[in-house]
């Protein structure tokens, strides 16, 4: 991972003072359906923690350097179907290679979740949906000469789904899914490659990779709201930074996502 700069102004960002905030996280909801990540996965200790974020960033391989994309939700209250698919797109990166990865539509996922434009929507509905059905290519010219009409655009709530568009999204489908309960767990998840959805102040963001700077340890997430944010991987913006206190706040209810389902 290259160096990250720790720019205060994206350093515990309150969402809801921010321009370009839109509502749009209503809560995790009970995580029912899903294992708890610290019964299924090892949970390190602050030492170790440290130690595998100090290796991560020598060696590159951390989620941020797996953004092919910055998405942007615009006016809509999608934050929730924007995190959870990019999150899909990181587990395909890590998983094909950043070259095949499909580029996939939020609107899709949201449209599944959300009751309006602005509703919002709840993040283990996401994740349900996109284990269960999964999700659409965006609609963009290589998608197109690949999947036909069976794509759908980043935003736009009332744009229809295609006739027989669960087959397509079947081919887009989240594997395995686990609830996050600590702090120490959400900071685990994503040193072992897992992108992870939080939400705060109404906005959800995916958390990507645990940067250490003189002591401290901060994650590094990925927005939705186009060029806003502090450069990251190959891209110049659309990234922001949490302290550990803010972490400790998100790491209640988080969702790490694990794998997805081969295609077909």
């Amino acid at each position: 991972m290259a160096h990250i700069e720790i720019n205060d102004e994206y350093v515990d960002v309150d969402f809801s003072k921010q321009p370009e905030f839109v509502p749009g996280f209503n809560g995790y909801g009970n995580g029912e359906r899903f294992g708890d990540y610290a019964a299924a996965a090892p949970v390190l200790s602050r030492s170790q923690i440290v130690a595998e974020a100090e290796k991560t960033a020598a060696e590159g391989t951390g989620n941020a350097q797996l953004i092919v994309e910055v998405k942007n939700q615009r006016n809509e209250g999608s934050c929730v179907g924007n995190a959870s698919t990019q999150g899909l797109q990181v587990i395909q990166a890590r998983r094909l290679g950043k070259d095949k990865v499909t580029l996939l539509s939020a609107i899709a996922t949201y449209k599944q979740i959300g009751r309006s434009p602005g509703s919002g929507a709840m993040v283990d509905d996401s994740m349900e949906a996109l284990e269960g059905i999964g999700t659409l290519p965006l609609d963009i010219p290589a998608n197109r000469e690949t999947f036909g009409d069976q794509v759908m655009p980043a935003t736009g709530f009332y744009t229809k789904f295609p006739a027989n568009w669960k087959e397509t999204a079947r081919q887009f489908r989240l594997g395995e899914v686990l609830v996050v309960r600590s702090f120490e767990a959400l900071l685990s998840a994503m040193l072992c490659g897992h992108p992870v959805v939080v939400g705060r102040e109404g906005h959800s963001i995916l958390y990507l990779d645990v940067i250490v700077r003189n002591g401290r340890l901060y994650a590094l997430y990925v927005n939705s709201w186009g060029q806003w944010g502090q450069g990251a991987g190959d891209f110049s913006y659309g990234f922001g930074l949490d302290t550990e206190n803010q972490i400790k706040k998100s790491a209640g209810w988080a969702y790490a996502m694990r794998s997805m389902v081969e295609r077909t």
